[in-house]
């Protein structure tokens, strides 16, 4: 199970890295020039924004999952069923627009991203079973993940600059967590080599 999860240490790392690029720039649009860009663009601003950022992670779930099966890892089912859902999310995002849903609806459908993913971490965490710093670390992240989701579900009616505040932290912290994933992963799957 280590060594399958060890084989995927660049999956979660690029989904680390696309996290911190992506809470980098919600904090820029939560700050004081936030008004300014979320004014005149708003609404489908955002909707493009947050459903290019769960594509992108429901692209590289995806890249994971192919990989997985070609390599026959203990975990590929998860990596598909989890890279589907998140791309039916990002859709989501966009037929949001289309409908012409309310702004809350786009804080439950990034909820229901976190949670989804914080589910999924949680139970590769738990079937990666105890003593080991990569199933702390990814069921550290799948735990945060589910309760940032059920933050944004609970309180849906953030304002655009709030979601975006909120979305700094979680996916900071996330991709943050991920990212030291992704390199205790390397450093484990190097001395397994």
């Amino acid at each position: 199970m280590t060594e399958d999860l060890c084989r995927l240490w660049w999956m979660f790392g690029i989904r680390g890295f696309v996290s911190v690029a992506f809470a980098c720039i919600c904090y820029l649009l939560s700050s004081a020039t936030a008004s300014q860009v979320l004014r005149p663009l708003g609404y489908l601003y955002l909707l493009v924004f947050f459903a290019f950022y769960v594509c992108m992670s429901g692209i590289v779930l995806l890249i994971g999952a192919i990989y997985s099966f070609d390599f026959k890892l203990s975990h590929r089912r998860f990596l598909l069923f989890s890279a589907i859902i998140e791309l039916v999310i990002g859709a989501g995002f966009l037929l949001t627009f289309g409908f012409g849903l309310s702004f809350s609806f786009i804080v439950v459908l990034f909820g229901l991203h976190a949670v989804e993913l914080g589910i999924f971490f949680a139970m590769m965490a738990i079937q990666m079973g105890k003593g080991q710093r990569a199933s702390y670390l990814l069921g550290l992240a799948g735990m945060w993940s589910v309760l940032a989701g059920a933050y944004l579900i609970l309180f849906r009616s953030l304002s655009p600059g709030k979601l975006t505040l909120a979305g700094s932290i979680y996916c900071g912290t996330f991709g943050l967590l991920l990212v030291l994933l992704a390199i205790d992963l390397r450093t484990t799957h190097r001395s397994l080599a």
